[in-house]
């Protein structure tokens, strides 16, 4: 047969639903196969490919063997589609009309569903066609409320039902909806708990598998990917109900059977049975651990908001630099590939919070620019008087600490007197200057229209109104903040990388 003297060159598609576990063919696709091929021979249609997908649903089509046909139509290789019956193409009829009514008629493509009767070159089987992919779509449904009820059945049973094992479990071979303890992972979950309760943190955790080379659960299963351990790992494998012996499920849902997108659900729907297969951790371990992480968390309504976000960053590895919580409620940015990795990824680079807001004031002393009486431009600082201040106090109370320290060098014999002379005299001079500095800002505070009425310029010599030391202020003046490790020396490089003009 011809379409405008061109011979047909047809593409035979086959699909079944279920899945087929042999290393065969399903009888079924055999069958499809066999049929279609029949008609082709005797209607003198060129067979240009067959395209199978054995194991795909109908509601999803994107299925490899169909995107290839779609791909074969498009290039213009096939311009007949020949199937079983219309169900074979999908059982979503807003789809399948599309596919019938612009894609295939788009593309000079004739269609043909043999059982249906259906032929896109007879004009009045294809008035049927969009019922019967109605009564398709609604056998779709209707299916997969069946299913859905018979999981829901075995759920509440206590039959997992899930796709693959937790990690440190495997499927029973005998009944693939039982757990067995997977004695290759079984010891790490064990190993993992047995860290947190007794004080490790889960990123200290995660370390210790990575310098032991144990693969993370992403790679354990698939041998193909790449990757580490890192402390979310941990701390989601010791939220798991699943290793005190109990099978957790109905987490979450599909939004429809057509759709593969997911959602939560509440905690008061998950189905939890009890005692359903062998733990790994004692019920009591479990909820120990539970609470100790628990503690560990910032409550939300406190959260800590790091300023530096997006401008701070590694100088060696060059991911954001990440907040962590030091003793006596100071913070420290260390790198995040360290964080999560450890030495595997990078060494670690960590900087006082504090310490960099304090770097950051003083950096921007020397770039912010607020008006004189007259209308002329003079250097200031771009932070507000009271944060001037507390920095400068903050100085001054550090540099106490550090003479304290010095009068007990030399006390303990620990440095010459000539050296501490030196020494201490350089500090009584920087003490002074601090103290000037001080009062200088105190008089600031009290003088009206202060340092808090004044602007500073950005990139394009624009007037900006200052504003205190926020995340606001950082993105308009600094493109972004290189950290290096601290050396050997306290002293310790910063790269900051400004927008402003000096």
């Amino acid at each position: 047969m011809k379409l405008n003297g061109e011979k047909y060159r047809a593409g035979l598609y086959c699909r079944i639903s279920k899945e087929d576990t042999g290393s065969t063919e399903s009888s079924s696709i055999a069958t499809q196969r066999e049929m279609l091929c029949r008609f082709a021979n005797e209607q003198g249609f060129e067979i240009y490919d067959i395209y199978i997908d054995d194991g795909y649903s109908g509601t999803n089509f994107n299925r490899p063997a169909f995107l290839k046909l779609q791909h074969d139509i498009d290039t213009g290789f096939v311009n007949a589609v020949i199937v079983k019956d219309l169900s074979r193409l999908g059982r979503d009829y807003i789809a399948n009309g599309q596919l019938l009514e612009q894609h295939f008629p788009r593309h000079n493509c004739r269609f043909i569903a043999l059982t249906d009767g259906y032929d896109s070159e007879n004009e009045q089987s294809a008035d049927i066609a969009p019922f019967r992919n109605v009564i398709n779509e609604l056998y779709a449904r209707d299916i997969s409320k069946k299913i859905r009820s018979a999981f829901l059945s075995r759920m509440q049973a206590g039959q997992y039902i899930a796709a693959f094992a937790p990690y440190g479990y495997m499927k029973d071979p005998q009944d693939k909806h039982r757990l067995l303890p997977d004695p290759n992972t079984a010891p790490v979950v064990a190993y993992i708990f047995d860290s947190l309760v007794n004080g490790s943190r889960p990123t200290d955790v995660a370390r210790q598998l990575n310098l032991r080379g144990l693969p993370p659960p992403s790679v354990y299963r698939d041998g193909s990917k790449q990757g580490l351990w890192t402390g979310a790992a941990v701390r989601k494998i010791s939220g798991r109900l699943t290793y005190a012996g109990h099978t957790v499920q109905h987490k979450t849902t599909k939004l429809s059977f057509k759709s593969s997108v997911t959602v939560k659900n509440d905690k008061s729907d998950w189905i939890i049975v009890k005692n359903t297969h062998e733990p790994l951790v004692t019920e009591q371990l479990f909820d120990a651990v539970g609470k100790i992480l628990s503690r560990r968390k910032t409550p939300s309504g406190n959260a800590f908001k790091n300023i530096f976000s997006g401008l701070a960053f590694c100088a060696d590895c060059k991911r954001s630099m990440s907040v962590t919580a030091g003793r006596r409620g100071r913070y420290n940015l260390v790198c995040g590939g360290y964080k999560q990795y450890g030495a595997a990824r990078c060494s670690n680079h960590c900087i006082g919070y504090d310490d960099l807001c304090a770097v950051l004031s003083d950096t921007l002393e020397r770039y912010a620019v607020l008006p004189d009486g007259d209308g002329k431009d003079r250097t200031k600082t771009a932070l507000n008087k009271s944060n001037y201040l507390r920095i400068l106090q903050d100085r001054a109370d550090k540099l106490q600490t550090v003479i304290a320290r010095l009068y007990e060098d030399k006390y303990l014999g620990n440095i010459s007197d000539k050296r501490f002379e030196i020494l201490i005299n350089q500090y009584n001079q920087r003490e002074k200057q601090i103290k000037h500095d001080i009062a200088a800002a105190q008089s600031d505070i009290n003088k009206p229209g202060g340092i808090e009425n004044g602007t500073y310029k950005d990139q394009n010599g624009r007037l900006k109104s200052c504003a205190p030391l926020t995340a606001a202020v950082l993105h308009s003046l600094i493109e972004r903040i290189d950290v290096h490790r601290r050396g050997q020396s306290e002293s310790q490089r910063l790269d900051i990388y400004l927008k402003l003009k000096k």
